[in-house]
């Protein structure tokens, strides 16, 4: 069965609704009385501040606070996806002070299982109309800071750190756990390669290969992004016999932009420079059948393209956040309503027995790629496909991507647990 969420309820600026915690006006009260700004931070030790849970056109809501110190004259907050969807105008990102103190603050009523990256922007002066163009919100981007209260961090896509905001009702998956129960089976082996220069440059490919003989094989894009997050490590915590995963590097974003989102052209680097490669290094290559194809966004894309137009390849895709919306004659944009070419060409297809199957996940704040999304898969089963869809509270996001990459495995793989280790509560 489908897992579709409920819209996020929003405030009409499209920012999360705004809160105004007790434990926080109690605060207030006590500095206004003579309490120490000291006292304050040292009751505080970690941000975000988790306040009342609400329930709201139904969905389950909590109180968040967000908190920074520092005389930086504006701050912002920059919650993934959650800020994007009124970047025109950030105002309802600014970060208010307490007079006479370092104290910066900001309360909002974010869902009770949502996982996202956020880092906080201090500047002199931050536009209100910061993403109007792509240049100010690069800049955006590159001002962002992890909070420094905030033990837990991911890589951001621009080489800085990122902070993780994971509420309470967010099913991590225990493979990013340093606490999850030690396995009993021996390491596998990560190196990396280089493929021929044939149709693009040349790039690398992070091999991870198990203890056990290859039996199957994930092709992963973006392997950059995957060597960083530690992804060798948390795939020796998920045991799974006989899988090898190659974490394909985009190269650089250009590379990415001229490869991914186009089938033909993927498809063609994969046949022609990645897998020679990969045959070499296992000895042979598994058959189609137990080869999966696994991406997000443009990775998300190409991943659910080449199951369905290029079988050859791999059988089975993993699709995360795929950006469905893509058309190759028409400027990219986060809010194309119209189908991409992918979408167009499955509606065509004449429906009967397909060669693969399509595994879906899409987040709940990312805008116009939910409903593409809907439609793909739509379009999909209608042609004859099996597809598995859930959304998750989250955006356009590696901090979700990175579990719900695992509970795709799973399903994949028709597993429910490693059975090695005890699954635990932390999202890492």
């Amino acid at each position: 069965m489908d897992n579709e969420l409920s819209p996020t309820p929003t405030a009409v600026t499209g920012a999360p609704l705004p809160a105004d915690p007790a434990w926080f006006a109690a605060w207030l009260d006590r500095l206004a009385a003579g309490e120490s700004e000291e006292t304050f931070w040292a009751a505080l030790p970690e941000s975000p501040v988790l306040g009342e849970a609400r329930h709201i056109a139904g969905v389950a809501l909590r109180e968040v606070t967000f908190l920074w110190r520092g005389d930086e004259p504006e701050v912002m907050v920059h919650i993934n996806s959650l800020t994007d969807a009124h970047r025109e105008d950030i105002t309802p990102a600014l970060l208010a002070r307490i007079p006479g103190t370092t104290i910066r603050h900001i309360s909002y009523l974010i869902p009770e299982d949502l996982l996202a990256g956020y880092r906080f922007v201090p500047d002199a002066h931050i536009p209100r109309d910061a993403g109007r163009e792509r240049p100010g919100w690069l800049r955006i981007h590159e001002l962002g800071r992890p909070d420094p209260r905030n033990p837990r961090t991911l890589p951001h896509p621009l080489g800085e750190t990122s902070s993780m905001l994971v509420m309470p009702g967010f099913a991590a998956h225990p493979v990013w756990s340093a606490g999850m129960a030690a396995s009993t089976r021996p390491e596998g082996t990560y190196r990396t390669l280089r493929t021929r220069s044939v149709l693009s440059p040349e790039r690398t490919v992070y091999l991870y290969t198990p203890p056990e003989p290859v039996t199957r094989l994930l092709l992963l894009f973006d392997g950059d992004r995957w060597d960083a997050l530690g992804l060798h490590t948390a795939l020796d915590r998920f045991a799974a016999a006989g899988l090898a995963v190659a974490m394909i590097s985009a190269i650089s974003p250009e590379d990415r932009s001229r490869d991914l989102p186009h089938p033909a052209r993927i498809a063609e680097i994969l046949r022609r420079e990645v897998l020679p490669a990969l045959s070499v290094e296992l000895g042979g290559l598994p058959a189609p059948a137990n080869t999966l194809v696994a991406g997000q966004s443009y990775g998300g894309l190409a991943a659910g393209a080449l199951v369905l137009e290029h079988p050859d390849i791999a059988h089975t895709g993993i699709v995360q956040s795929g950006s469905f919306h893509f058309r190759a004659d028409t400027e990219p944009s986060p809010h194309a309503e119209e189908p991409g070419d992918v979408s167009e060409r499955l509606s065509i297809r004449t429906p009967g027995p397909q060669t693969g199957a399509l595994i879906m996940q899409l987040g709940s704040e990312e805008g116009i790629l939910v409903p593409q999304g809907r439609r793909l898969r739509d379009r999909a089963r209608a042609a004859g496909y099996p597809v598995s869809y859930r959304e998750v509270r989250g955006g356009h996001d590696f901090a979700w991507w990175s579990h719900g990459l695992f509970t795709a495995l799973e399903e994949a793989l028709g597993r429910a647990v490693d059975p090695y280790a005890a699954r635990d509560d932390s999202a890492g």
